[in-house]
């Protein structure tokens, strides 16, 4: 895969930074980027910073990643995450802070049977399943057998995901507590994993429940195994949650 360096421009401003960030379609004021899909438009999102410097952009954080952005984000193990954008992906070595050779790599090359064109949201379960949503529908992996499960994809609905309440999801995260958290749009739903069904009270808002949390919904969202904190991401920007203040950095 051929690699494509974007540049990001950044400004600052009193209390926090700019960003130049693409949207969608084409016209006046364009900026190409040799070998994209298209030329973008690009506009201004502010966010203030909260006094950890968040949000920052997401290529301090992650050095060396070669996406422009991150459509979601999965954490492995105590070793390895996998970020993903587009059809593709890239492994992260959480030990050494930094990306592994030989990456990306194709979806479908990687995790068998799993032919999603791209992927909204991947989260894994502690029974060894992980899962990868896209528009309506998911698909169920199986760790042992490296390989999706028969009978998939299906639909996300209330007879798959009792108490859900969405049909797509933006970002998925794990925590050890056995909860899962579901984000679509400004809103989030508390999966219990053992029950199999969401929490009652929900969908809640991420702005009222995640004090601290400046974005509007999720591109990606990451828990980082028992350090308590947790990644959450939106465009090229990201901000780092701490579980147990319950407030971002």
């Amino acid at each position: 895969m051929t690699k494509l360096s974007i540049g990001v421009a950044l400004l600052t401003f009193a209390g926090g930074l700019a960003l130049l960030a693409p949207t969608t379609g084409a016209g006046p004021g364009t900026v190409g980027v040799p070998g994209a899909e298209s030329q973008v438009p690009w506009q201004i999102a502010q966010y203030t910073k909260t006094p950890g410097g968040y949000p920052a952009a997401i290529h301090t954080g992650w050095p060396g990643l070669v996406f422009p952005k991150v459509d979601a984000a999965l954490f492995w193990s105590a070793e390895k995450s996998y970020l993903f954008y587009n059809d593709s992906y890239v492994r992260y070595d959480n030990r050494s802070d930094s990306f592994d050779a030989g990456y990306p790599r194709k979806i479908r090359d990687g995790w068998t049977g799993v032919h999603f064109d791209r992927i909204d949201a991947a989260v894994k379960w502690p029974n060894g399943k992980t899962y990868f949503f896209r528009g309506n529908q998911y698909i169920r992996y199986d760790e042992a057998s490296e390989c999706a499960d028969p009978g998939y994809p299906k639909y996300i609905n209330n007879t798959t995901w009792p108490g859900l309440g969405f049909d797509r999801i933006d970002a998925a995260m794990y925590w050890p507590s056995g909860k899962t958290y579901f984000f679509r749009g400004g809103q989030y739903v508390r999966y219990d994993v053992k029950s199999d069904r969401a929490d009652p009270g929900y969908p809640a808002s991420i702005a009222q429940y995640w004090p601290g949390v400046r974005f509007g919904s999720l591109d990606a969202a990451l828990e980082w195994g028992t350090s308590a904190k947790s990644f959450l991401i939106s465009d090229t920007f990201y901000q780092r949650w701490d579980s147990q203040t319950r407030s971002a950095d």
